[in-house]
């Protein structure tokens, strides 16, 4: 047989296997689903990138998820334990990934593999008599470079993964392959750089490992296709996945009414490195905006429900620009909350299930009061389900792409730094027709003034930055901002935007839009500092054909 052949195989040979496509899943309009294994599901992490893409992809499905991973667990443990956790919640579809434990941690050894696979076999009784439908998965590589054996133990998971898919096959079983897919890109991923890894204590992945594991499952769960295209030109749009109407054009730019079919997945950042080893977003989740027609080495800014997004050239909007990785757009947003709903309801559930549940103090189960607490943290959870699937719906959204002009701006005034000692209603000089010594300083190319270099790296205080401008007629300007710490932003000595905050100077993190008239006005924003790190990242844009120029 294959699976004898491989436990033979050099380590080196790994590299040659291929991973067959994945087995189709498909989901009822309703479904409790259960992910089952060993600590690499009770992490939580490939279960969760699954679970918020159940939600955002299938917005008209009624989904459940529970995770059961147990850290240690092999097969014969979970037979062992289904009836206590998982058959309760009657699952209709079981998610099953276990072997990492199975294979001891040692090289091929033929007894522990059927051992392995005749375990599998009870458990797949088990879930069937459950009236439960199963998906297999084989387990995740581990990192060769984290282990003193190499890549011994993987070829060990290599023959235990082909026992499992010939398994599957004799028992009508789907069987999702993770194992050849995730060491196939952990291999080329080492090859560009030795000392990539995924997979940190060489068993567990990091966040970025979990999207890589989870990456055949999702190929398993829908069709393998962009989540949608939008194309408008002249005077009306093309699109699939979504649907679009109103299309409005005029000579600096367009408008339209959006609903996507579904929102994007959210890809929490920590994992984003990820997609340079898996091509989710664009098989999967990206949702491709192109506009035509639009003035050559011009900027765009787009906007969604009358917020500033992003700005983009001409060209970047010709070629297509995906909407899915933009941040600030309303439906990244839904899909982030999601995300952070479904994390906040594992924990309720874990805490129910175990720590509270499997409690073995005897007399702390019987209080009355850790009754009411289960019961609240299950109807929490179910709440929790309910709230992500309302979160998740698209809803309809007004996109205007407008053309925009970025003001050059080579300086900027600083005033003194002034001690802190109230709150944003504190006000300077600056603020007032007291007399402020400026100083002029040059502003980066990129918008970033780092105050601390300026002046001389002051804590708890305020200081002014300000820049005079005239407009050849009405416009609107767009400011892009960043700050560390708080900010106020002034317009002609009027406070029209403030945000009291603790952070790190990141730019563009604050969009404001505010109107100007025809002449001289002066832009001033005040920046907070409590220690550390001071600055602020400062670009402005002039909405539609008006001339704005900064004066020096």
């Amino acid at each position: 047989m294959r699976s004898v052949l491989l436990s033979l195989l050099a380590p080196l040979a790994l590299g040659a296997l291929s991973a067959a496509e994945p087995a189709k899943v498909t989901l009822g309009d309703r479904e409790t689903i259960v992910f089952f294994g060993d600590s690499i599901t009770e992490q939580h992490l490939y279960t969760a990138y699954l679970e918020s893409f159940l939600v955002t992809r299938y917005p008209g499905k009624e989904l459940i998820c529970h995770n059961f991973g147990w850290g240690g667990d092999t097969a014969w443990n979970g037979c062992m334990r289904y009836a206590r956790d998982v058959q309760p919640v009657h699952p209709s579809l079981v998610f099953v990934n276990f072997g990492m434990n199975d294979g001891g941690y040692h090289g091929p050894d033929e007894g522990v593999r059927s051992r392995y696979l005749e375990s599998q076999r009870k458990l797949a009784d088990l879930i069937k008599d459950g009236n439960a439908r199963e998906v297999l998965l084989t387990t995740s590589c581990t990192d060769p470079n984290k282990r003193s054996d190499g890549d011994l133990y993987n070829t060990t998971l290599s023959a235990m993964a082909e026992g499992l898919i010939a398994f599957g096959a004799s028992r009508d079983v789907p069987v999702i392959d993770v194992f050849h897919p995730m060491l196939q890109r952990q291999q080329a991923a080492k090859k560009a750089d030795a000392n990539f890894s995924m997979i940190g204590d060489s068993v567990h992945p990091d966040s970025a490992g979990h999207l890589v594991l989870a990456w055949p499952i999702i190929q398993a769960l829908s069709p393998r296709k962009p989540l949608a295209r939008i194309a408008v030109a002249g005077q009306t749009a093309t699109a699939d996945g979504a649907m679009v109407t109103g299309v409005k054009r005029d000579a600096l730019g367009v408008s339209f009414a959006l609903t996507l079919n579904a929102i994007p997945m959210w890809v929490p950042t920590d994992a984003r490195r990820a997609l340079s080893l898996i091509p989710f977003e664009a098989e999967c989740n990206a949702t491709t905006l192109t506009v035509d027609g639009l003035e050559a080495e011009m900027i765009y800014q787009l906007q969604i429900d009358g917020q500033a997004i992003d700005e983009l050239s001409a060209k970047e909007l010709t070629d297509g620009v995906d909407l899915s990785l933009l941040e600030r757009a309303p439906w990244a947003q839904q899909g982030k909350r999601v995300w952070e709903m479904s994390q906040a309801r594992w924990q309720r559930h874990f805490d129910t299930w175990r720590r509270i549940g499997l409690s073995e103090d005897a007399e702390f189960l019987a209080m009355s009061e850790t009754s009411r607490v289960q019961e609240t943290n299950r109807t929490l959870v179910r709440a929790l389900a309910f709230r992500m699937e309302q979160t998740a719906k698209p809803k309809t959204h007004q996109v205007i792409v407008r053309r925009c002009t970025p003001i050059a701006i080579s300086s900027v005034e600083v005033s003194p730094a002034y001690p802190l000692v109230g709150d944003f209603a504190q006000t300077f000089a600056p603020e007032s027709v007291g007399a402020v010594l400026w100083k002029k300083t040059p502003l980066a190319a990129d918008g970033m003034l780092d105050l601390n270099a300026v002046l001389g790296n002051p804590t708890n205080c305020a200081a002014y930055v300000r820049v005079v401008l005239s407009a050849s007629e009405a416009a609107t300007l767009h400011y892009s901002l960043g700050s560390d710490d708080g900010l106020i932003v002034f317009l002609d000595g009027k406070r029209m935007f403030s945000h009291d905050v603790w952070r790190a100077c990141i730019a563009g993190e604050e969009q404001v839009d505010l109107p100007i008239t025809a002449g001289r006005h002066v832009a001033m924003f005040r920046i907070n500092n409590g220690g550390g790190g001071y600055g602020l990242s400062l670009k402005i844009s002039t909405m539609g054909a008006a001339k704005v120029t900064a004066l020096r």
